[in-house]
């Protein structure tokens, strides 16, 4: 699910950091960055964000994947067999349907649906860096390098959640809320300009997981 966020460093103004596309709610991405600061990275928060945000300024698909294997391109996992229907799992996403969907193969269908050339912009769903995202409204990357990600641009393109680690062991989590009081829901790379930042947690990264479900606030 497209739940837009950001990967943020707490700043005397706000936050900065990079985007993230896919499944940025608390049970999702809230929960990856907790266990790959404490898993992977070893407790060590600076060495996270220099990878996270510095090291790829262009921002995520998704780190909601196996940080077993390098990052990079990864095949195509929509390509694998569904266990419930026995078709390809591309099928259930409706960007590739062509039926009622779309009169038309799209060019990614007519060309076998191959995976991206090595060295092109485009990635595969994954623990991808670096795309070239004008559909999503994200920060579309100018001569390898896009612009930061603020608490004053990132809900006019979309983004709900943002995750922003303070230097001190302390990872908040904030939330984007509209003029009326209601929580921001992005769609397409849209969002609301006028959307505020408010914490609705504080997760001690060294202490015990906590509910990300309660933090959500609300199923997804």
């Amino acid at each position: 699910m497209s739940t837009r966020s950001v990967i943020a460093r707490k700043t005397q103004t706000g936050f900065s950091g990079a985007y993230h596309h896919w499944d940025g709610y608390p049970s999702g991405l809230g929960a990856t960055l907790f266990e790959v600061r404490n898993r992977f990275y070893k407790g060590d928060t600076a060495r996270m964000l220099n990878y996270l945000i510095d090291a790829n300024p262009a921002g995520w698909s998704t780190i909601n994947s196996d940080w077993t294997k390098p990052a990079g391109q990864r095949p195509d996992d929509n390509l694998l067999i569904c266990k419930q229907c026995g078709q390809e799992s591309w099928r259930h996403y409706r960007q590739y349907y062509t039926g009622g969907y779309s009169p038309q193969l799209s060019d990614w269908e007519r060309a076998g649906r191959p995976e991206a050339p090595p060295g092109t912009d485009i990635r595969v769903l994954g623990h991808s860096a670096d795309l070239d995202r004008p559909e999503t409204g994200g920060p579309e990357p100018i001569g390898g390098k896009a612009d930061k990600l603020t608490e004053a641009n990132a809900s006019a393109c979309g983004c709900e959640w943002a995750y922003v680690f303070d230097g001190n062991g302390k990872m908040e989590i904030r939330s984007s809320y509209c003029e009326t009081g209601g929580k921001m829901i992005g769609a397409f790379g849209c969002g609301d300009p006028k959307a505020t930042w408010q914490t609705v947690a504080v997760v001690d990264l060294d202490g015990p997981e906590p509910d990300w479900k309660k933090i959500q606030g609300f199923p997804v």
